[in-house]
């Protein structure tokens, strides 16, 4: 499943979790700035000779700056390297030089530099000094270079391995990587889904709309005295990409993530209020018996659905008028023991195909995921609406029912968070 990560809910998981963040930061500043005071220093000293021709036929030939650069390239010879190991007693052997010293020729110039790097400032510039002896006894001119000692190395005051200045750069960049980083993990494994961004994060799935949860869940109609949610339910049954076919699309089942709070039936009576307001026909059908809390979904001592699910009713004789013209409810009735196992699985899909030549949409009440698999059931070949109230879900949780869902063929038509 695709992870959105956004710098809107890059700021909101640092804000959410700024004391770890900050942690993270600094103990990883303490760990880079122990490390530079525990980590071996090593020190670059540097001596330099001229090597210049002795005739000025040489230099008109142009062959000087070949042999110039010949000469400093020696400086990692066996030969050469063998002679300085032999003058420091064995002191440094020539593996070890090689890694320590380097030549090169001062492009331009007749400058040869021979630098050494020593965890001992003193040691780097006796060997240097050393390098700078030893490498014109070498000549690859045969006696056409003369040369000239210039500059002898002296003993750095300062190191030169660790660069500090890299170090606290590379260390201020990594603290901000972890501490944004172990925010937003912190906040996918622990955080709660509190805003659109989260909630897409989470589920992989279309945000469909945002809306504010009423006070008062069973006032019908609703939305009447409030325009702002009217038009967020508008915006909602624009979003439902079949909801406009020329053809019934069949059931779209509304759930909640959890029943702490849970929102899917004054949901679902809302959807169907804005879905029959395009004069489609729309049928309602509580599934997760709510009508004792949501009068528009009629009262509980009638037949509805599971007594359909039995064979105790038919459809026909069940379904009452609903809480605003186009809207037909299907009531719960009452449940038995197994209704919402085996009868719910077995027969639910046929009551469906019964209902579909009559309707244009079916709107379907489940109970939340968390709760039971009644909503995977009804759904099942279908479609879920899923509805998740700010901060009654975690993003590890909630992401593990959109994967169930998903696993059972059950398209996930989208989210709506309510605030």
């Amino acid at each position: 499943m695709e992870r959105r990560v956004t710098p809107t809910s890059i700021g909101a998981a640092i804000r959410r979790h700024y004391l770890l963040a900050v942690t993270v930061f600094v103990v990883v500043i303490a760990g880079v700035d122990w490390w530079l005071h525990s980590a071996p220093r090593e020190y670059t000293a540097s001596a330099t000779f001229t090597a210049t021709p002795v005739t000025s036929l040489l230099e008109s030939t142009g062959n000087i700056a070949n042999l110039q650069e010949t000469l400093a390239q020696l400086a990692k010879s066996s030969s050469v390297l063998s002679d300085v190991s032999a003058r420091l007693n064995g002191q440094r052997s020539v593996a070890t030089l090689r890694d320590e010293v380097s030549g090169t020729q001062v492009t331009g110039t007749s400058l040869i530099r021979v630098s050494v790097t020593d965890s001992d400032p003193k040691t780097a510039s006796n060997i240097a000094n050393m390098m700078a002896t030893v490498l014109p006894a070498h000549d690859p001119s045969q006696g056409l270079l003369r040369f000239a000692q210039v500059d002898p190395a002296r003993p750095p005051g300062t190191y030169t391995s660790p660069d500090t200045k890299v170090v606290v750069l590379a260390g201020i960049g990594l603290a901000l990587v972890l501490a944004v980083g172990a925010a937003l993990l912190y906040d996918t494994l622990t955080g709660r889904v509190e805003t659109v961004g989260q909630l897409g994060s989470s589920t992989g799935a279309d945000v469909l709309a945002a809306i504010r949860r009423p006070r008062k869940l069973s006032t019908v109609p609703p939305l009447k005295s409030r325009p702002a949610a009217t038009e967020a339910f508008r915006a909602l049954r624009f979003a439902l990409p079949l909801a406009e076919a020329d053809k019934p699309f069949g059931a779209v089942v509304v759930t909640s993530a959890s029943a702490k709070r849970d929102v899917s039936p004054w949901l679902a009576i809302n959807l169907a209020i804005a879905l029959a307001s395009t004069r489609r026909r729309v049928l309602l059908i509580d599934g997760a018996g709510s009508a004792q809390a949501y009068p528009a979904l009629a009262g509980d001592q009638a037949a509805g659905l599971f007594e359909v699910l039995r064979d105790d009713a038919k459809v026909e004789d069940v379904l009452v008028e609903g809480p605003t013209r186009g809207v037909t409810v299907l009531p719960s009735g009452r449940a038995a023991p197994d209704s919402a196992n085996g009868q719910l699985e077995v027969r639910f899909q046929k009551v469906l195909d019964q209902v579909a030549v009559h309707f244009d949409v079916v709107i379907v009440v489940a109970p939340p995921l968390l709760e039971s698999d009644d909503a995977k059931a009804m759904a099942i070949g279908g479609s879920v609406l899923l509805a998740v109230a700010a901060g009654t879900m975690r993003s590890a949780a909630l992401d593990s029912l959109v994967r169930q869902l998903r696993s059972a063929q059950v398209t996930v038509l989208g989210t709506v968070l309510v605030r």
